[in-house]
């Protein structure tokens, strides 16, 4: 009678560790390398906020409709939805949006499956190059002692150097500084005695970007 209760047991406990499994495994797209029918690479995508490209998929002469699209990240783009009828002659639109992407390589995938059980999977590459920034992206000064850090981030290229600092107001600079692909500077307004407002014109040996434009405000003296 045990014998018979244990393996009884076995038996309950493997059916729910299955069912589990299952049910972890369809939150998402996890694709295996032999699943995939077409993967394209964009590349070395410099700063763009998107890449796309037209997928046609190989429908045969039988249209088929929509059942269900799954992505792996929000970010994927698909001009597509349950419903839609494809025929071997539509091309769908797949687009990875890039924005806030750290800087490397990167993959997303989508899933297209059809209510006669035809499936199409798909995975996208790039290598992505964010776009020169600066931060902060506001300066805000309340004297002539308040000393600033400006970091300017330049991927993918080397030996950035500072070429002019232009406003409507005069800076000290105090420190340039080139490192790592980020050009650093300490600067403070030689003249706090009136508000003011306007933006610095940071000109640099960049190519991608040789002007960067920050806005600042020089707060009114405190009595």
């Amino acid at each position: 009678m045990n014998t018979f209760k244990v393996a009884l047991f076995s038996i309950c406990f493997l059916g729910l560790t299955i069912h589990l499994a299952s049910a972890q495994s369809t939150g998402g797209v996890n694709l295996k390398p032999k699943e995939i029918n077409v993967k394209h690479d964009f590349g070395r995508v410099m700063g763009l906020p998107l890449v796309s490209k037209d997928f046609l998929l190989d429908m045969g002469e039988q249209p088929g409709i929509v059942a269900s699209v799954s992505k792996s990240c929000g970010c994927t783009e698909v001009a597509l939805k349950k419903g839609d009828t494809v025929t071997k002659n539509t091309q769908v639109k797949l687009g990875i949006s890039l924005t806030g992407k750290p800087m490397g390589e990167g993959e997303q995938a989508v899933s297209i499956s059809f209510e006669d059980g035809r499936e199409f999977h798909i995975a996208m590459t790039y290598n992505y190059i964010p776009p020169p920034s600066a931060e902060p992206r506001v300066l805000v000064f309340r004297s002539f002692a308040d000393v600033k850090n400006i970091s300017l981030s330049y991927p993918s290229e080397n030996d950035i150097k500072l070429v002019s600092l232009k406003s409507n107001a005069v800076w000290t600079i105090k420190t340039a500084e080139y490192k790592d692909q980020k050009l650093n500077l300490t600067l403070s307004p030689r003249d706090t005695s009136t508000p003011r407002e306007g933006k610095i014109e940071i000109a640099t040996t960049s190519t991608r970007l040789p002007l960067i434009k920050i806005p600042y405000l020089i707060l009114k003296k405190s009595d």
